[in-house]
């Protein structure tokens, strides 16, 4: 006989029954997945068309609709597959929901056709998360129009930055049912990619020393966030103080003083060194906080967190996840995390961004079941 846990959801009222041999959600039949439909999505008022794909499961139909998934990606110019390091992720969770009943639409990020990553027209450089909002309330309308599926159960998925697109959503309440946040910041730009170069520094040399010292490791850190908190907060000035600093620490470690760099060289390596976070998107991130679009959900909210996740790391960002859906007052809404499940949601030893590659699973099967079986008792109600 298999054995079953439970999983306690830390911020909600949910505790879902998980068979721990099979990781399969108990009780659940699956339908065989129907059809695949191509699908192009005018954004109205942009210049942007986008390319997605809609899976419908067996049985969906004008007299029988289905409830739908709009998949949102995360950072940087993504196909619909959310293609990584030969990993699909998108398309295996699409696929996995699609077997649990619901209909899925993924597509590729605007601008995606111009740089040979996906079809969808218009431009990714120079836009931010308020545009990419802008085209996801476009694909939920477009999914809530099709006449197989159900317009008044529509959830929004988002993964990674994927997930401050679906909290926007929130904000403006343009989520019909509920929402699904896969390793979600609900803190302040700035300070998760404070966090995030520390923890992936820390646990980089645990694993791959890099032979610097704890005193070498703690002054970089400071060194890094001062830096780009100057970029969030700071004056033109201070950023470029900070920049010298960290530049200076990083030449002293390699044996060089750095009194004997020119001004010319200087001047060009701080240039360097701010210029990813003064990119229009980082520039936005990093001065958006998520709390109060959060906070004003007004439909059931499921955040889950990987629990080796080094670029959205638990124990920085579940706490206040559970205070932000709690102010939006569902008892629905739940967080929980998977103690061993990367950024990614695969099985990771260490969480390290080169496990991405060489992780058996594109995305660990547990997680979509833990999905489905929420949205299934959500959506029941």
């Amino acid at each position: 006989m298999k054995r079953t846990r439970t999983l306690p959801l830390l911020a909600g009222f949910l505790v879902l029954g998980i068979q721990s041999a099979s990781g399969r959600v108990q009780d659940q039949e699956r339908p065989a997945p129907a059809q695949s439909q191509e699908v192009e999505i005018a954004v109205e008022d942009q210049d942007v068309v986008l390319a997605g794909t809609i899976l419908l499961p067996a049985g969906a139909t004008p007299e029988r609709p289905v409830a739908g998934v709009v998949l949102i990606t995360g950072s940087g110019p993504q196909d619909r597959d959310e293609s990584l390091m030969g990993k699909k992720p998108f398309k295996v969770l699409a696929e996995g929901l699609v077997e649990h009943g619901y209909a899925v639409l993924r597509y590729d990020d605007r601008g995606t056709l111009g740089i040979g990553i996906g079809k969808s027209t218009g431009s990714f450089a120079g836009s931010t998360t308020v545009d990419f909002a802008i085209d996801a309330a476009a694909a939920v309308d477009y999914l809530a129009a099709h006449p197989a599926v159900d317009a008044s159960k529509i959830i929004v998925c988002g993964h990674s930055t994927g997930g401050l697109v679906t909290a926007k959503l929130l904000g403006q309440n343009k989520v019909p049912a509920a929402a699904v946040l896969l390793a979600s910041p609900s803190v302040i730009g700035w300070e998760l990619l404070a966090y995030q170069s520390d923890k992936i520094l820390r646990v980089t040399d645990e694993h791959q020393p890099t032979g610097l010292t704890p005193e070498q490791i703690d002054e970089m850190d400071q060194l890094q966030t001062e830096m780009i908190r100057s970029v969030a907060v700071g004056t033109e000035a201070q950023q470029r103080d900070a920049a010298r600093a960290a530049i200076e620490f990083n030449v002293r470690l390699s044996g060089t003083d750095p009194a004997a760099l020119t001004d010319e060289i200087m001047d060009t390596a701080i240039a360097q060194a701010l210029a990813p976070m003064q990119e229009t998107w980082m520039a936005y991130f990093m001065r958006y906080d998520p709390a109060e679009d959060l906070g004003s959900a007004r439909v059931p909210v499921l955040a889950i967190f990987g629990g080796r996740d080094l670029q959205v790391a638990p124990e920085q960002n579940m706490q206040p996840m559970s205070e932000h859906i709690r102010a939006a007052n569902d008892n629905h809404s739940a967080v929980m995390v998977l103690e061993t499940s990367n950024h990614l949601f695969q099985h990771a030893e260490t969480g390290l961004l080169t496990e991405y590659a060489t992780a058996g699973d594109p995305m660990e099967p547990l997680l979509i079941d833990l999905v489905a079986a929420w949205l299934n008792r959500v959506l029941a109600e």
